[in-house]
C-alpha cells in the first residue's frame, strides 16, 4: 500500500466528557461516567491471561500434587499474576503489557503522536505522549516527517502529481509533462503512435497498454474528449488537461473528459491508480432507451487509488426504460481498497427517466449513489458529493408506480473519513396527466433520500463537514377523462434522512447536519361524482437514525431542520432498540414545522417543547447527553456566516478532550480563534 492510513479507531471518543464537573444545564442523563463511555469494541483479554491449562492433546489437565521430593518440580518463581481491573488485556503482570489507563478499557497503551492537520498520515512538531486504545484517531500520526502539513497531497512517499508546483514526495522536483518520461495521449494522435510528445497515441486505453509493456507509470493526456472504457491492471498515474503543442498544463481550455462506452468508465483491479485533473463520466445517453441501465464511474477492487482535482459522475442519462429494470448510477465504488479523494467532486450522476403515453401497469425504479465503500479505507478531503436523479411519467393511464432512491455515501465495513466536505442534492418524481384505465386508477410514488448509510460495522468520521439531506419531492397530477365514477388509490411519499447507522459507528465532530422541506402531494382534475378516492401524502424528515447495532457520537455539531406541520414522523434523532447515542456541546434548531427531538423507535421521548434531554434514558440508548443548546444559530449563509450573538461561537468543547487534534476548520482557517472552539464546521472571527 502507498502509506500507513491511520484514520481508524477502536476506542472512538476516548474521553467523551472532559474531566471534572458536569455542566449545570439540566440536560445530563444521570449515571454516566465522567471520564469514559462504554463501547462494545473493547479489546478482548489476550490468550496469555486466560486461566485455562491444557495437556498436549488439548484436553483440560487434571490437578496433580507436587511435593518437594518430586524431581519434576520447577523451583523457579511462579509467573506474576495479571492485574487487569478494566478487562482490556493490559495491566501489571499481563503478557500484553502495562496499562496506561487501568480503569478505562478503551485506553491501554502509551504512544508518541504528532499533530496531523491535513490527515495524510504524516504529522509535524514535537511528539505528544498519549494514552490511547488499539487505533489512532483522525488528526494524529505516529511520525513527524511531513514536509507540508497543510497539503494532504504532500508527504514522504506520496504519488507525484504532475505540474502542481510541488514535489509531492518531499524530495526532488515537481514532475512536469514537458520533460518527464511517460506515455502521451492526444485526440490528434494515432492508434499506432509511439506514445511520445511528438507522436502521441489517440486513446488512454492504448497508453495504459504501452505503459505496462514499457514499465512506465506516468501517462499525460491532452485536452479533449475520449470515448472509451478503461481496465487498469498495472500501476498507472493519469495526468490530464495538457496543451498538446507545449505539453504544459492548461486550466482554461475545457479540460480532459473520459466518457465511458460501457457500463463502467474505469475499473482498476489489484493495482495503484492515480487520477489527476480529469473528468470521468460513467455512461451517457440522451435519447431513447439506454443500452446500459446499471452504470458506474469508477470501480476500485483490491487496490489503491489517489484521485485529485477530479470530477467523477456515474452517468449522464436521459432515457426511457423498455421494461421494469432498475436504472442505477454510481459515482465511485471501492471494494477492499485504500482510496484517497482530494479536492474532488463525486456524483451519482444526472439520471432522468422520462416516459410518455404509457398504459399501465407501469413501474419505474431508479437509484443514484455518489460513493459506495465496501470493506475499504477512504479519505475524502475537501471533496463534495452529490446526486441528481428524477423520474417523469406523463399522459399515462392505469396503475403507475415509481420509486426513486438516492444516497451520498453508502458504507459497509471499513473506515471512511469525510474531512472538510459538503453534501447537497435533490431528487424528484412527477406523474402528470394520469388517467383511469377501465375506471381504475392507482398511483404510487416513493422518493427516499439517505445522506449517509452505515452497515457491516463500518465507521464514518465527519469532521469540519456540511451535510444536507437529499431534498425529495413526489408529486402527482390526475386528470380523469372518463364520465364514469372511478376507483382511485393515490399515494405519494417523500422521505429524507441525513444519516442512518444500522450497524457500525458514526462520529461527527464540528460539522453541520440539516434537513429541508420535502414535498408530496396530488392534484385531482376532472374526477367524476361518486368516485371512490383514497389518497395519502407523506413527507418525513430525520437528521439521524441509529439502529440496534449502531453507535453515534456527536460533538460540536449543529442540527437544523425546516419542515411542515403536516409532516409525519419528523425526528431530529431516532433510536431503535439497542442503539447507542453519545452527544455533547451541540446546537439544535428547527426553523419551522413539527418535530420530535429524540424518538426511541416507538414513541417520542424528548418532545419538541422539552428542555430536559434526560427523558431519554440509558435504556432508550442515550448513554451520554450533555450541553445541548436549543437556539437559533443566526446563520447568514449556512455554514459560512453567522450574526453576532450566535450560540455557535465559543460554545464548543475542546476536541482534545475527546482525543482529537483539530487545528483548522472547513475553510482551512485556524481553530480556535476566540475564547473557545466554535460549534459547527466553521470557526468564526
Amino acid at each position: 500500500m502507498r502509506r500507513a492510513f491511520s484514520i481508524v479507531i477502536a476506542g472512538l471518543f476516548v474521553v467523551f466528557v472532559g474531566c471534572g464537573e458536569s455542566p449545570e444545564n439540566g440536560n445530563d442523563t444521570g449515571d454516566v461516567s465522567e471520564d469514559t463511555f462504554d463501547d462494545t469494541d473493547t479489546k478482548e483479554p489476550s490468550e496469555d491471561v486466560k486461566d485455562t491449562d491444557t495437556d498436549d492433546n488439548g484436553d483440560v489437565s487434571q490437578e496433580t500434587e507436587v511435593t518437594d521430593d518430586d524431581p519434576g518440580q520447577d523451583d523457579s518463581e511462579p509467573p506474576e499474576e495479571c492485574v487487569d481491573p478494566d478487562g482490556d488485556g493490559y495491566g501489571e503482570g499481563c503478557a500484553a503489557g502495562p496499562d496506561c489507563a487501568p480503569d478505562d478499557p478503551l485506553k491501554f497503551r502509551l504512544v508518541n503522536l504528532y499533530v496531523d492537520a491535513d490527515y495524510d498520515g504524516h504529522g509535524v512538531g514535537e511528539p505528544i505522549e498519549s494514552c490511547i486504545g488499539a487505533e489512532i484517531l483522525p488528526g494524529w500520526a505516529t511520525n513527524g516527517d511531513d514536509c507540508d502539513d497543510r497539503n494532504p497531497t504532500v508527504y514522504p512517499g506520496a504519488p507525484e502529481l504532475a505540474d502542481d508546483g510541488v514535489a509531492n514526495g518531499c524530495t526532488g522536483e515537481d514532475l512536469k509533462a514537458a520533460t518527464a518520461n511517460g506515455i502521451f495521449v492526444s485526440p490528434d494522435g494515432t492508434e499506432d503512435g509511439a506514445g511520445t510528445r511528438e507522436d502521441p497515441v489517440n486513446s488512454i486505453k492504448t497508453a495504459i497498454q504501452k505503459a505496462g509493456a514499457q514499465q512506465i507509470k506516468d501517462i499525460f493526456v491532452a485536452i479533449g474528449d475520449y470515448d472509451e472504457s478503461l481496465v487498469v491492471l498495472n500501476d498507472v498515474a493519469i495526468h490530464a488537461s495538457y496543451n498538446p503543442a507545449t505539453w504544459e498544463f492548461d486550466s482554461q481550455a475545457g479540460g480532459t473528459s473520459l466518457y465511458s462506452t460501457g457500463p463502467v468508465a474505469i475499473r482498476a483491479m489489484e493495482s495503484s491508480l492515480v487520477l489527476n485533473r480529469i473528468k470521468v463520466i460513467g455512461y451517457r445517453s440522451d435519447a431513447g432507451s439506454s443500452q446500459h441501465t446499471t452504470v458506474n464511474g469508477i470501480i476500485i477492487e483490491d487496490g489503491e487509488a489517489t484521485v485529485v482535482d477530479t470530477t467523477v459522475r456515474g452517468c449522464e442519462i436521459t432515457t426511457t426504460v423498455p421494461d421494469d429494470r432498475e436504472v442505477s448510477c454510481k459515482g465511485l465504488w471501492a471494494i477492499n481498497s485504500d482510496v484517497v479523494l482530494i479536492f474532488a467532486r463525486i456524483e451519482g450522476g444526472e439520471l432522468s427517466i422520462q416516459e410518455d403515453s404509457l398504459t399501465g401497469p407501469v413501474e419505474r425504479n431508479c437509484s443514484s449513489t455518489a460513493v459506495i465503500s465496501e470493506n475499504s479505507t477512504l479519505l475524502l478531503f475537501d471533496t463534495n458529493l452529490g446526486i441528481d436523479p428524477n423520474i417523469t411519467i406523463d399522459n399515462s393511464a392505469g396503475t403507475i408506480k415509481a420509486k426513486l432512491a438516492g444516497q451520498y455515501l453508502d458504507v459497509t465495513g471499513g473506515t471512511v473519513a469525510f474531512i472538510r466536505g459538503q453534501m447537497v442534492s435533490h431528487m424528484l418524481i412527477h406523474a402528470n396527466g394520469i388517467d383511469a384505465q377501465d375506471d381504475e386508477l392507482q398511483v404510487d410514488l416513493q422518493a427516499e433520500g439517505t445522506g449517509i448509510s452505515i452497515s457491516g460495522q463500518g465507521r464514518v468520521y465527519l469532521i469540519n463537514s456540511n451535510i444536507a439531506s437529499i431534498t425529495a419531492n413526489a408529486l402527482s397530477q390526475v386528470s380523469v377523462t372518463s364520465l364514469n365514477p372511478v376507483n382511485a388509490t393515490i399515494s405519494n411519499s417523500a422521505k429524507s434522512t441525513a444519516a442512518t447507522v444500522s450497524s457500525g459507528t458514526l462520529v461527527s465532530l464540528n460539522s453541520a447536519a440539516h434537513v429541508d422541506f420535502n414535498e408530496a402531494g396530488v392534484q385531482l382534475d376532472g374526477l367524476p361524482e361518486e368516485s371512490n378516492v383514497s389518497q395519502q401524502n407523506l413527507t418525513q424528515l430525520q437528521v439521524l437514525e441509529v439502529g440496534q447495532e449502531g453507535t453515534a457520537q456527536i460533538a460540536n455539531t449543529v442540527f437544523l431542520m425546516a419542515g411542515s406541520d403536516a409532516d409525519e414522523g419528523n425526528n431530529f434523532i431516532s433510536l431503535l432498540p439497542g442503539a447507542s447515542l453519545y452527544m455533547t456541546h451541540n446546537v439544535f434548531w428547527v426553523y419551522e414545522g413539527d418535530f420530535c427531538k429524540i424518538n426511541d423507535g416507538t414513541s417520542c421521548v424528548v418532545q419538541k417543547t422539552d428542555d430536559d434531554f434526560s427523558k431519554c434514558t440509558k435504556d432508550a440508548g442515550c448513554l451520554l447527553i450533555e450541553n445541548m443548546i436549543e437556539a437559533d444559530p443566526k446563520y447568514g449563509e449556512v455554514p459560512h456566516e453567522v450574526e453576532p450573538g450566535s450560540p455557535l461561537i465559543d460554545n464548543g468543547i475542546d476536541p482534545s478532550e475527546l482525543g482529537f487534534s483539530l487545528t483548522t476548520d472547513l475553510n482551512n482557517d485556524d481553530r480556535p480563534k476566540g475564547a473557545g472552539y466554535d460549534i459547527g464546521p466553521v470557526e468564526f472571527e
